[in-house]
């Protein structure tokens, strides 16, 4: 049992080093991306909620204009929850190889 359980944590060591590159680099992709995004947002939302001030747009496309700018905010989000399970199964693995 002992042979199979130092095997296993072998094998899982490349696993390992994967997940950890992917968890920089999801951090870094997510913090970078996340301050276009947030910016890109903005501009939309203003636009829409100056098309609707200003009736330039029929409201239709107001609500796609703000869907959009709602759809790019959360983007970032679900990029961080993303990045968080990758480095929870990367702590999960790290502490079966410890122990």
């Amino acid at each position: 049992m002992l042979l199979l359980k130092l095997l296993l944590k072998a094998v899982l060591l490349p696993v390992i080093l994967a997940l950890t590159v992917m968890e920089w680099v999801g951090v870094f992709l997510t913090s970078f991306g996340s301050v276009i995004l947030f910016i890109l947002s903005g501009i939309v939302f203003l636009i829409a909620i100056l098309s609707l001030t200003l009736q330039i747009a029929p409201g239709e496309e107001i609500f796609r204009m703000l869907t959009i700018a709602f759809a790019v905010f959360i983007m970032p989000h679900v990029g961080e929850w993303l990045v968080g399970r990758i480095a929870a199964l990367n702590v999960m693995l790290k502490s079966f190889i410890r122990a």
